[in-house]
């Protein structure tokens, strides 16, 4: 395929000026650099800024006009994508309130105009896929990854010189999508990491006030970050600004009561009253990580040094939820959270938890996130507070970085008291899912980051694991080749194996693998494996139980899933799998309540849209047609590249006599797989339930789907 000519546009970032001469950041100049030695591209057309907010415009920097912001919005996400968009996907993210034809004619034009606007050879189109040529248009999020391979700092200039926002601020689908908030992370974990990079330089340089305003910057990333917010106090008292010090803090106060109800930490308040107590001695006496020596570098000035026994695996502590009830007769719900927390994260084999002994030290003390990681060796913190009133409890948590300070995840949560202690468990379980979770796709982002000569086992896992996510034939077959690495790193390593075993089942459900009754054998070994090898990882057992699923060994699958739930009562993946496995043998009403769980522990999971098509095949297979096209839907939207949900989606418009959309729905499958008949899946069904299979096959045939 003749690739298209490689157009840039122009440089629409903002410049400062000073007495009417203009000032530019050393970013530009570090970019023009790298552009000098390795173009990125060569001068053309259109710039299409993501972040802040979405433009297009000439190499002038004179807008581009769009019909919709819809269509525009279209090109941003095949512009920034890194790989392809199947057509079914970016109609369903965009019109997903349409029916499906509806849909596709509605992207089909927007694809018209960008091909007119661009030229026809910029964005490629087949009647599958859609996606941009390499280097054939210049974005602003192209050039922040530019600048991060670069290891570039910001020594002055604002910060909307690389990072004017957001990725895609405007765009809300109705549908979570994993795709976006992957992009938007991956946005502010670069422009973060070059404002710490930036901060660490200056402050070698004794240039407290430029770190000021790079900290300044960060704050503005992330808001609720009291790290955030504390560094800036310290630079602020460094470069003898005690009084905006006291300022930052009051607005910090402010934020937080404001948008979570709650005040700021133990360690944040002790911070602000060293501060106002004393300010002279303060200037001249406080320092980060106490005493920044002229030899000492960033790391040890701004308490960023690692303790030198951080464990291989991630590492986290539990600091004590605050009470901020008003009322110490509270004080066991607070602390209740925070061990039953403890004892279900430790529940974790892949994580190294800090015990309750050595957290509790910090109760009603100050904590600073950086020091807690050093005197502890661990890389992550989960805080929070817990606040009852009345008839209602408000519970918050974040889990935070300890080497930067930066916020992975934060969630409130509010309830109806009740029965306490159900509430009590209800929180701590959504909040152990979610720090799972979102802990790992931080770990996958971190290793994904590093040079591919300076990867350990774990990175090369959790790349792995990031491939697996995605499916499809190609992501499986990286995925395990990342894993295979991992076990040759770590002959003993429990999850790659388990991770291997799920990839090799994942291929055959998908019906990428050309001997199904083969690789199944090969991965019942691996997961057995991962099983003696630890069998206390839930990993393991949830990997054995799908395989079961696929062997047609009810008793053994759900007896597996059921230890995989009981060793991790959080993992959503092992409940998703356990509610599959009772729908595949015959107990569709069982399988509801394990499914609705799973949704509920983790809403962002990355594998959130097979739990939806489980619960979708069990809706369908008791009678709730309209629930089955809900969720079949939904799965559609955020997982657009698989032929599974559309298939459920066609069974269930021919048992209520839509032919015309159950035969539309057949062809999306289609399109996913060219080859799919009813003799290729009646093959990858062969073990489920004689009637469940018996309903599927006839149903599909009046769908349409062809016999060979």
């Amino acid at each position: 395929m003749r690739s298209a000519p490689c157009i840039s546009g122009p440089d629409t970032r903002r410049k400062s000026t000073a007495n009417g001469v203009e000032v530019r950041s050393n970013l530009e100049c570090q970019l023009e650099r790298s552009d000098m030695q390795q173009p990125i591209s060569q001068p053309g057309a259109a710039f299409l800024q993501v972040l802040g907010y979405v433009a297009l415009s000439d190499r002038n920097g004179n807008a581009i006009a769009t019909s919709t912001r819809k269509t525009l919005w279209v090109l941003a996400c095949i512009a920034t994508r890194q790989d392809r968009w199947r057509r079914d996907q970016l109609a369903s993210l965009f019109w997903d309130d349409r029916q499906e034809e509806q849909a596709r004619g509605s992207l089909r034009k927007s694809l018209s105009e960008l091909r007119k606007m661009l030229g026809s050879d910029v964005i490629v189109t087949t009647n599958r896929e859609v996606w941009l040529c390499d280097g054939a248009l210049e974005t602003d999020l192209g050039r922040l990854r530019k600048l991060a391979s670069l290891g570039a700092t910001l020594d002055a200039g604002p910060l909307g010189s690389f990072f004017a926002g957001e990725f895609m601020p405007e765009f809300d689908p109705t549908e979570p999508s994993v795709w976006l908030n992957e992009m938007r992370s991956e946005a502010r974990d670069i422009a973060s990491d070059i404002l710490t990079n930036s901060i660490e330089h200056l402050s070698k340089e004794k240039s407290f006030r430029k770190a000021c305003a790079r900290a300044r910057d960060l704050v503005s990333l992330d808001a609720f970050s009291e790290a955030n917010h504390r560094r800036l106090m310290r630079l602020y008292v460094l470069d003898n600004e005690t009084s905006k010090a006291a300022a930052q803090y009051r607005e910090c106060q402010r934020l937080l009561r404001a948008e979570l109800g709650v005040e700021p930490s133990i360690a944040t308040r002790e911070l602000a009253a060293r501060i106002l107590s004393d300010p002279g001695e303060e200037v001249t006496e406080f320092k980060p990580s106490k005493v920044p020596s002229d030899d000492a570098g960033p790391e040890r000035q701004f308490g960023l040094e690692r303790a030198q026994d951080v464990p291989e695996i991630p590492s986290i502590a539990v600091l004590p939820f605050d009470n901020m009830s008003g009322d110490p007769e509270q004080e066991y719900f607070s602390d209740g959270i925070t061990e039953d927390i403890i004892t279900k994260l430790a529940q974790l084999r892949w994580l190294f938890v800090i015990a309750r002994n050595s957290t509790f030290v910090y109760k009603n003390k100050p904590a600073d996130i950086k020091q807690v990681g050093q005197e502890l060796g661990v890389q992550y913190v989960v805080e929070g507070s817990a606040r009852r009133v009345g008839k209602r409890v408000r519970v918050t948590a974040q889990l935070i970085e300890t080497l930067s300070g930066n916020h992975v995840w934060s969630q409130k949560f509010d309830r109806d008291v009740g029965d306490l202690f159900e509430v009590q468990d209800e929180v701590t379980d959504t909040i152990c899912a979610c720090v799972g979770v979102e802990l790992s796709e931080s770990e996958r982002r971190r290793s994904r980051r590093k040079p591919a000569d300076n990867l350990d086992a774990w990175d090369l896992y959790q790349i792995g694991m990031w491939h697996a996510n995605k499916y499809g034939r190609e992501n499986l077959n990286r995925a395990q080749e990342y894993l295979q690495q991992a076990i040759e790193r770590s002959p003993s390593f429990a999850r790659a194996y388990a991770g291997i075993a799920h990839v090799i089942s994942a291929g055959v459900i998908m019906g990428t693998t050309l001997n199904p009754a083969q690789q199944l054998a090969v991965s019942l070994d691996y997961a057995q494996k991962a099983v003696d090898l630890d069998n206390r990882e839930d990993r393991g057992f949830s990997s054995l139980g799908q395989i079961q699923i696929l062997l047609g060994d009810g008793d053994a699958a759900i007896t597996a899933l059921e230890r995989a739930v009981d060793i991790n009562p959080c993992s959503a993946r092992a409940y998703g799998a356990l509610g599959w496995a009772l729908l595949w043998f015959g107990r569709a009403q069982d399988a509801v309540a394990p499914l609705d769980r799973a949704l509920r522990l983790s809403p962002y999971d990355p594998l959130r849209w097979l739990i939806l098509h489980y619960r979708s095949c069990a809706y369908f297979y008791l009678g709730r047609y309209e629930e089955a096209l809900q969720d079949a839907k939904r799965a559609a939207q955020s997982k657009g590249d698989e032929f599974w949900p559309y298939l459920v989606q066609a069974v269930s418009y021919a048992a209520q006599g839509s032919k015309k959309q159950a035969k539309a729905a057949c062809q999306q499958a289609l399109d996913c797989d060219p080859e799919l008949t009813i003799a290729k899946v009646e093959m990858l069904l062969k073990t489920l339930d004689d009637a469940y299979c018996s309903i599927s096959i006839n149903t599909l045939r009046r769908a349409g789907l062809p016999e060979k």
